[in-house]
């Protein structure tokens, strides 16, 4: 299987996300944002926020819900889950800069 963030291809074990991942490169995001930890047996991915800020999680079954993940937060990503590096809090709504969509691809054996 492969896995990927939008068009960043993850590798099986640990790799960390931050600023350099991104377009714009925002000092608002850390250098090492986030870590992700792929599992390739168990096919399970799973985000570690780092970063001084919050990283946003949005469920592919809930498109109109959020949950911000805090330095120290572990959550499990399922395909089509998308997650903002950064993000602005606005009167308690949340506004993503970016998403990056977890898509696991099965590869043909």
């Amino acid at each position: 299987s492969l896995f990927f963030l939008s068009k960043i291809r993850l590798v099986a074990g640990v790799q960390t996300l931050g600023r350099d991942d991104l377009k714009n490169r925002p000092m608002t995001v850390s250098r090492e944002q986030c870590a992700v930890t792929i599992d390739q047996k168990a096919g399970i991915c799973r985000l570690e926020s780092r970063g001084k800020n919050k990283v946003a999680i949005q469920r592919a079954s809930q498109e109109n819900d959020y949950v911000l993940i805090g330095k120290g937060q572990v959550c499990e990503l399922r395909s089509g889950d998308r997650l903002a590096l950064q993000c602005r809090l606005e009167n308690g709504a949340v506004t993503p800069c970016e998403w990056l969509t977890y898509l696991p691809v099965e590869t043909p054996k």
